[in-house]
């Protein structure tokens, strides 16, 4: 009578545990892409890496450069945050907003100064 007990349980366990997969399958949106989010580049100029690069590896970029400053003195200047804002100058229709698509928040603006447009139009109130 265990054994009976102990597999309706599992079997209990295991339709929870699946159940949203097979109503996502059901409604078709397995497999189904998220649109992409559309950007704005700056108009001229290239990045120091083509785009799909940039968007999977940015992070990473910044880490390394980051890494190599702080521990080993070497400034990197093609790949600081410095360089991105000289073509990526509004940092909210650039930054926060894919930040924000894919729910992440970055660490880089606890210490670098990147202005908002909010924080521009308070200093203009000023």
């Amino acid at each position: 009578m265990n054994k009976f007990i102990a597999k309706i349980v599992v079997l209990i366990v295991g339709i929870i545990l699946l159940s949203p997969f097979v109503i996502n399958a059901v409604r078709g949106s397995i497999g189904s892409s998220v649109p992409a989010l559309d950007i704005v580049l700056p108009e001229d100029g290239k990045c120091v890496k083509d785009k799909e690069y940039m968007r999977a590896n940015h992070m990473d970029i910044l880490e390394e450069a980051r890494v190599k400053a702080v521990r080993d003195g070497q400034r990197i200047k093609d790949y600081s945050l410095k360089n991105c804002q000289t073509c990526h100058k509004n940092r909210d229709e650039f930054c926060d907003r894919c930040h924000n698509y894919v729910g992440v928040k970055p660490e880089c603006f606890e210490c670098h100064h990147f202005p908002t447009s909010k924080d521009k139009e308070k200093r203009v109130a000023k």
